[in-house]
């Protein structure tokens, strides 16, 4: 069974994705690792919330941040450019401990707490390989890119300027517009019709240059 001690000196010498682990559900790891045993309880169960607040499932929650990170390794990966085997090395070990990371149950932190583990909130580990999903995210970076992007389909600007993802976003599609075909036809008559010299009527038009 693994040792939420001996993972939490692997995380501390996390380099390449550090900022993964400055993310409150590492930090929230950090604090249990650190409390003093009265204070275990409340640490785990503010560890538990981030994992809840991230969908329920650690390990899903991990490879999301994992992919959302904007690290030195990633981006050079994108821009195909030469990257030190030194660094190669470190992406390599750092999943691995992600990896072992996502693998901690509740059952883990019921034994270092000493108590019965159905007297504490549990939480999914299931899912891909970390080490694995990522190569596969690398290898279609190309297509859909990294970072916090290539994670959300839809955006908003905070009240602090900030770009921050919608993570509930409507599935919308298509279909769903009633009247579109018919509203873009008319659109694509007048177009040809102003094109063409014939009366048409003002449309604003945007598009690719």
């Amino acid at each position: 069974m693994e040792n939420v001690f001996e993972i939490k000196r692997e995380l501390d010498l996390i380099s390449v994705f550090i900022g993964v682990t400055e993310t409150p559900l590492f930090t929230a790891f950090s604090d249990y690792c650190n409390a003093d045993k009265k204070d275990k309880f409340k640490a785990y169960a503010k560890f538990v919330k981030e994992i809840y607040e991230g969908g329920g499932n650690l390990r899903g929650l991990v490879l999301r941040l994992l992919g959302e990170d904007e690290n030195v390794f990633v981006k050079a990966t994108a821009r195909k450019a030469e990257i030190s085997s030194c660094i190669k090395f470190s992406v390599k070990r750092e999943l691995c401990t992600f990896s072992r990371f996502a693998s901690l149950t509740a059952e883990v932190f019921a034994q270092d707490m000493e108590i019965d583990a159905k007297e504490i909130p549990a939480f999914e580990t299931t899912g891909e390989d970390i080490a694995k999903a990522y190569e596969r995210r690398l290898e279609g970076i190309e297509k859909y890119g990294y970072g916090v992007f290539s994670s959300y389909p839809m955006f908003r600007l905070s009240d602090e300027k900030k770009i921050e993802p919608i993570v509930s976003a409507d599935k919308i599609s298509m279909d769903s517009f009633i009247g579109y075909e018919n509203e873009r036809e008319q659109v694509v008559a007048n177009t040809r019709a102003f094109i063409e010299g014939r009366p048409a009527a003002n449309t604003l038009l945007c598009g690719d240059a």
